[in-house]
């Protein structure tokens, strides 16, 4: 398959960044949702909506598999290709040259609709009235992880998600997201997030994406009901040196970018205005997916990120509860060989402080953060060993 690529000029990812989220701008308080979208939400048990979610991905998952397997009878992945850049879902080089071919070789004005998608699933799962209720670009969501984790397997590319969790993610997507305190958490393609993190990463304005897994967005709402998109974080195989210490490189999941529009705040049940908080959400999220994000058969056993030591560490310090905690302190050396030609891209010169979490994380060293900031995060720090040991 790789091998047609070269005759054809692959579509440039959608110009258009976050097609499908507005603008966001710093100091702004974000609305609560609706009682209506509120009301929506709960007219079925959370239980039975995931489950329906889950039977979707399934259906997904096996019709793009289908496609494949049987040589593109239909034209649905040319097809399929195109709608997912109509919605911004960019999954990868494949669609690109899907997408492309079926627009060489039809003149006629293109038909890749949201109600033609749902037709197509649904005739694979006789439940058409399901997936023509999902919004499109939920449903764009899951579509983009079943093909893009189904080309990452097919052509062995490094930091491939693991198939049971992809699976997982595209039913979530399906299921609106996950909601963390009126914050829609996304599945992202991995062109928006780096833009996204050159645009708003303070210290390191740069996307690493080699090795990597996931690319998470924090969505909200704006005053006008739109969605935005808010927050990134991206996470995978770690890229450097590697020592074991119980837990391979396999089972090693690294958080390498969080980026975050400073200044947006949300008010809680009462009407008092707290941050958003999204930056810790994400982090939150990835702490979650670890122990299902092991490649080569391995679990996920170990978290790891960094923080510099000229930074508070308070999206960190946040999930002290969580089992997050600040475990050495590394000195920056003048970088060499491919770190020396990185330039400003490296950060190997700046002192760090190393974040672990899992079950093959090392002991905290609380002296490490800010004293004001030892106690409470110590409190929720026992409160996770407590809770692991019961």
């Amino acid at each position: 398959m790789q091998s047609g690529l070269s005759g054809f000029k692959l579509v440039p990812p959608p110009p258009k960044l976050f097609g499908r989220f507005a603008a966001a701008g710093a100091d702004q308080t974000i609305p609560t949702p609706t009682a209506r979208a509120a009301a929506a939400r709960v007219q079925q048990t959370a239980d039975q909506r995931r489950a329906r979610a889950r039977r979707g991905a399934e259906v997904i998952w096996e019709s793009i598999r289908f496609a494949r397997d049987h040589e593109n009878p239909w034209e649905e992945l040319p097809f399929l290709g195109c709608w997912l850049h109509d919605h911004g879902a960019y999954a990868g080089e494949e669609a690109d040259y899907y997408c492309e071919r079926y627009l060489e070789g039809n003149r006629k004005q293109p038909k890749w609709t949201d109600d033609r998608v749902a037709w197509w699933l649904g005739t694979q799962a006789k439940d058409q009235a399901y997936f023509r209720g999902v919004p499109p670009p939920d449903l764009a969501d899951a579509v983009a992880l079943a093909w893009r984790t189904q080309e990452d397997q097919a052509h062995g590319i490094e930091g491939v998600i693991p198939e049971a969790l992809a699976r997982r993610l595209a039913a979530e997507a399906l299921d609106a997201g996950i909601l963390e305190g009126g914050v829609r958490l996304v599945n992202l393609p991995a062109d928006d997030a780096c833009k996204f993190i050159e645009e708003h990463h303070s210290a390191l304005p740069y996307c690493n994406r080699r090795g990597l897994m996931f690319a998470l967005g924090a969505v909200v709402p704006n005053a006008d009901g739109d969605p935005m998109l808010v927050a990134v974080a991206t996470a995978g195989s770690p890229t450097g040196a590697w020592k074991s210490r119980g837990c391979s490189q396999h089972g090693t999941l690294e958080l390498t970018r969080v980026a975050a529009i400073g200044g947006l705040k949300t008010r809680d049940r009462k009407g008092r205005v707290r941050p958003l908080g999204a930056s810790s959400k994400l982090t939150a999220r990835m702490l979650d997916l670890l122990p299902e994000s092991g490649r080569e058969g391995e679990r996920g056993c170990r978290f790891v990120t960094y923080s510099l030591d000229s930074e508070q560490g308070t999206t960190y310090l946040a999930l002290a509860a969580k089992g997050l905690r600040p475990v050495a302190y590394n000195k920056g050396k003048p970088p060499t060989g491919a770190r020396a030609k990185a330039g400003p891209r490296s950060l190997g010169h700046v002192n760090k402080i190393v974040w672990e979490a899992g079950p093959a994380a090392r002991p905290p060293r609380w002296e490490l953060v800010p004293r004001a900031q030892r106690p409470g995060a110590e409190r929720a720090f026992q409160q996770y060993l407590q809770r692991s040991a019961a």
